[in-house]
């Protein structure tokens, strides 16, 4: 769907939505799943737009899992601010 409304109210900002279903032969649904975007959503374009949106949501949650179960050392830490700093640095 397009421009459909983020939130009640005459201000709100106009999205697209995109909703996907998988269901294997049986017909059972494997895969249930809403996407948010501001490109517009087709026929033509829904398969493709469906592969970006999951390919993010897997990259954002596998990044989430490993920051919640292996956390991060001080020594990782400071590690990788230092080496940022020296990168950013004006000199």
């Amino acid at each position: 769907m397009n421009g459909v409304p983020i939130r009640d109210g005459k201000d709100a900002l106009l999205v697209n939505w995109l909703d996907i279903e998988i269901a294997d032969s049986a017909g059972n649904i494997t895969y249930r799943n809403n996407f948010v975007t501001d490109l517009p959503v087709n026929k033509a374009n829904a398969a493709a737009l469906a592969a970006c949106g999951r390919a993010r949501w897997k990259i954002e949650n596998e990044n989430f899992n490993i920051l919640k179960n292996k956390g991060t050392t001080s020594n990782t830490t400071s590690a990788t601010a230092r080496s940022t700093w020296r990168t950013y640095s004006p000199p």
